[in-house]
């Protein structure tokens, strides 16, 4: 919250110097001691939002590989024409006890290349997997895993 107000501090300014940056640094110390005293806030919630901020990230960058890795396989059995294996429907049992993040998890496995979520009734998905290797992935899905950390540490 500290740095957010001080980065509105330069944004309404428009400029930056010396004088505005001591001058929104006192401002924006004092702004925040108010809101922690007055207004029921706290640092803690700075923390907590830091974290789930480099948490976000962290299974942002394991989606993106992830959809690299898939769009690499699925060009592979585009090219090799003559080994064709039949798809796959395969149920699962999530262990992400909240409900948006199990919508996450359902578009995370949507937007991978080579799968697609069907069904997602309550902790039960079914998933359409191109191939077997694909099933296999989604059963040890990465994503899972990652939001379900996420909901631990909460």
């Amino acid at each position: 919250m500290l740095f957010f107000l001080y980065f509105m501090w330069f944004v309404f300014n428009g400029s930056i110097t010396v004088e505005i940056a001591v001058i929104g640094a006192v401002v924006c110390l004092f702004l925040y001691a108010f809101i922690c005293r007055f207004l029921g806030y706290s640092p803690k919630k700075d923390i907590f939002a830091v974290g789930l901020i480099l948490k976000c990230l962290k299974y942002l960058a394991i989606l993106f590989i992830s959809i690299v890795k898939s769009n690499m396989d699925v060009i592979k059995i585009i090219l090799s024409p003559h080994e064709k294996s039949p798809s796959i429907l395969v149920s699962f049992k999530s262990e992400v006890k909240d409900f948006n993040k199990r919508c996450i998890l359902a578009n995370s496995i949507t937007i991978t290349p080579g799968t697609f979520t069907v069904n997602m009734k309550g902790r039960d998905f079914t998933v359409h997997c191109l191939t077997e290797d694909f099933a296999k992935e989604i059963i040890n899905s990465k994503f899972e895993k990652e939001l379900k950390k996420m909901e631990e540490k909460r």
